[in-house]
């Protein structure tokens, strides 16, 4: 529930996504039952399969559908998809991808991250509570933007900038695992 995460402390949201790289790194985490539930092979995927965008890149819509389709699943969401629908909806990101899932019918949605330019994950390490942060409290995200073949050229890339425009570069992450 967002309203919870709301009233918890920076030091709370801190220890948080402590807790989530925690179980990122090790590959796996317990349910309360004790189930323990494998997070790796998404992770690896996701780690493998992330792609950087340049502004270049992003004229050339067939390098974006292919590099797409090639980390896509049997999900039939890349073959039926001919239109988009817009909503304005009173809820967090993760809700509404949630929402999703449940109305489409489909295991896999796209989500947008309002990212940082500077800084993997924003400022969610130190309890920040924004879109990103609540992303990548809750999820696989930070290892993918912290890979060093991204890195360089997507946030140290926008850190050079002197002007204090952000460059429209952008990160597609395939198959971030939410566990949280």
């Amino acid at each position: 529930d967002a309203s919870s995460l709301i009233s918890l402390s920076r030091d709370q949201r801190a220890r948080i996504a402590e807790d989530t790289l925690n179980k990122i790194k090790a590959g796996w985490y317990c349910l309360h039952g004790g189930s323990r539930i494998n997070l790796a092979d998404d992770i690896t995927f996701c780690k493998d399969n992330s792609v950087l965008y340049t502004e270049d890149d992003l004229q050339n819509t067939t390098k974006i559908t292919l590099n797409v389709d090639e980390t896509a699943t049997t999900s039939s969401t890349t073959a039926t998809c001919a239109c988009a629908k817009t909503e304005v909806r009173h809820c967090t990101t993760l809700q509404a991808a949630q929402a999703l899932v449940a109305e489409m019918g489909e295991d896999r949605v796209g989500v947008l991250n309002f990212a940082s330019a500077k800084n993997p994950g924003g400022g969610f390490l130190r309890g920040s509570n924004a879109q990103e942060e609540s992303l990548a409290r809750s999820s696989s995200l930070y290892l993918a933007l912290t890979q060093a073949r991204l890195f360089n050229e997507y946030y140290g890339y926008n850190r050079r900038g002197k002007k204090g425009i952000y460059s429209h570069r952008m990160i597609y992450s395939p198959r971030v695992t939410i566990f949280k």
